[in-house]
């Protein structure tokens, strides 16, 4: 005989103020990860497109080295590596520095595919116009191209929202640290983790709701 399980919302309502917590944790990181990430991203991609292979070449090897590799392996490698080279951070300065080179290598990416996609004629008549190399990309088609890389944009923006539970395992104090705390203490991991679940569906639907609103406002620069 199969016993009736209820779920304990009384010990969800005592131990949300710890999630509370964990949230704005998350919500700090992540913000520091995608303030980081974009020009990363945005400066890698450039180099992408380059016909200098001084720019090109780095930025090629960063982007495939960054993408190619687990996001796990690269917190360790960052948090527990880089004493060893006399190099050492705190556990939120290490988890910023991972999901922005981590989410950044794919943005860079997505960069030069909407860089790319601008049509050349657009680069040959500024240049006619007496615009320079970088003056035409920075004011005719960086604009272009960033209003097209909106949509994927915030995927990967959304992908690092949720790559920052990752950072659990070097005891960032963010949403998924508080949830397994409460889980080891209370034994109630049905509970927890649901209502972990619906905080990043609710933080990441907040997140899309905002992207599709800057798309909406850029998607005239690309009529």
């Amino acid at each position: 005989m199969v016993s009736e399980y209820y779920f304990d919302y009384r010990l969800i309502i005592r131990v949300l103020p710890l999630f509370i917590t964990g949230l704005k944790m998350t919500v700090i990181l992540s913000a520091c990860g995608i303030l980081v990430a974009l020009p990363l991203g945005l400066f890698v991609g450039l180099g992408r497109v380059s016909k200098y292979r001084f720019f090109n070449l780095p930025a090629s090897i960063f982007m495939q080295s960054m993408r190619n590799t687990p996001s796990l392996i690269k917190v360790y490698l960052v948090y527990f590596g880089l004493p060893y080279l006399g190099i050492s951070f705190s556990a939120f300065i290490c988890g910023v520095i991972v999901l922005s080179i981590h989410t950044g290598s794919f943005m860079a990416e997505i960069f030069r595919a909407s860089i790319e996609s601008v049509s050349i004629r657009q680069m040959e008549a500024s240049r006619a116009l007496g615009f320079g190399d970088w003056h035409a990309m920075r004011f005719i088609i960086l604009p272009q191209a960033i209003a097209r890389a909106i949509p994927a944009l915030g995927n990967e923006i959304v992908q690092l929202i949720k790559n920052s539970s990752i950072l659990a395992v070097i005891s960032v104090e963010e949403l998924t640290y508080s949830a397994i705390g409460v889980a080891e203490q209370t034994g109630a991991t049905y509970e927890v983790f649901t209502v972990i679940g619906f905080i990043y569906l609710f933080v990441n639907l907040i997140a899309s709701l905002i992207i599709e609103f800057f798309e909406r406002k850029l998607r005239v620069v690309t009529v």
